[in-house]
């Protein structure tokens, strides 16, 4: 597994679909799973490019930074966001009305 946090911060638009592009041939010839986390508004620019996508966003501007995201996926995608959503809740305030 490979882990990238933010890696594409300092990237514009078509270097940034470049490394995503070359990520997912290294994943493709080493059999490796790419973890990807990136900003939203480079969210368009590497999912072209990826297998699939979970976002995790804050239900509101108001929330604590450390309270539990919400988690948005695919259908396709559904498992990995059931397995994630345990370790997301890890050590985290509950969220009022849950």
């Amino acid at each position: 597994m490979l882990v990238l946090d933010e890696s594409g911060n300092n990237l514009d638009g078509p270097n940034l679909t470049r490394v995503s592009r070359v990520l997912r041939q290294v994943a493709g010839r080493y059999g490796l799973t790419v973890v990807l986390a990136c900003q939203d508004l480079y969210t368009d620019l590497v999912a072209e490019h990826a297998a699939g996508m979970i976002q995790l966003v804050r239900s509101s501007l108001k929330d604590a930074l450390n309270a539990p995201p919400v988690i948005i996926q695919g259908e396709e995608d559904r498992g990995i966001a059931e397995a994630l959503g345990s370790y997301l809740r890890m050590g985290r305030p509950e969220a009022p009305g849950t």
